[in-house]
């Protein structure tokens, strides 16, 4: 995971990785077209959370934050979520 460290703080950067810039744009295309409030019930798992896509959208369609339950084994990815 000492890999995934080292890259956290530039990982989420569009220019010095737009495959990962393109990948979260498509995740985040593809979660818009799924209707969150009829499937999410009960808790939520994210895994390889980083900077939560997830928790982002139920934000946005207010579904309760404490039902999410974010992992990732770098703790440093994991910080992006923080907010």
């Amino acid at each position: 995971m000492a890999a995934y460290d080292r890259l956290a703080d530039e990982y989420y950067d569009g220019d010095q990785h737009p495959t990962c810039r393109n990948f979260r744009q498509a995740s985040e295309v593809f979660l818009r077209e799924l209707d969150l409030r009829a499937i999410v019930r009960g808790r939520v798992l994210e895994l390889g959370a980083g900077d939560s896509l997830v928790a982002k959208l139920l934000r946005e369609e207010l579904i309760d934050p404490d039902q999410l339950v974010l992992t990732d084994a770098s703790a440093r990815m994991l910080s992006h979520s923080r907010q």
